[in-house]
């Protein structure tokens, strides 16, 4: 018997449904994307913000990154899940600090204090941005020297993606 009409209070969208038909309008295509690494080394000097540089990409759906920058295309604006981290290199006693950088100033930050041999760290966040602003990774040390980044995808990343 098929089905003619139905009347919203008779549907459980708790429940089920198999299609057999195509389905327009649900789901995104989640655009733009990235998601990039640096390929090698990168020396990070003791008490300062260093940008972080990504040299490699493993995609980039709308040309969107470019010299260690995401820049939102026009037409783009929205909410972004961002996730950035990194791998720092020796043996020492300091805090580790990442930044995510909106324009010109740091949005959001996270820290940790590194007491063993090679530390890391982890920032992911949701974060509102407009057409033609640009987001980046900064890192931070306070070790008393220079310390390294260590490079390849296994190691540092930086990606992100449009949610709404």
């Amino acid at each position: 018997m098929a089905i003619t009409k139905i009347q919203s209070e008779s549907v459980n969208l708790g429940d089920n449904f198999a299609f057999t038909g195509t389905v327009t309008g649900a789901g995104g295509t989640n655009t733009p994307r990235f998601k990039v690494y640096n390929s090698s080394d990168q020396s990070i000097s003791n008490a300062t913000n260093t940008q972080i540089n990504f040299n490699s990409e493993f995609f980039d759906s709308n040309g969107a990154f470019a010299n260690s920058i995401f820049t939102v295309p026009s037409g783009q604006a929205g909410f972004y899940l961002i996730t950035m981290r990194y791998i720092m290199s020796g043996s020492f006693n300091a805090r580790m600090i990442l930044y995510l950088r909106n324009n010109s100033t740091d949005i959001m930050g996270i820290q940790n204090h590194h007491e063993t041999t090679d530390g890391g760290i982890i920032l992911t966040t949701v974060v509102e941005l407009a057409a033609g602003s640009t987001a980046t990774a900064r890192a931070y040390q306070d070790s008393g020297s220079t310390r390294t980044i260590v490079g390849g995808y296994q190691w540092n990343e930086f990606s992100g993606f449009k949610l709404t």
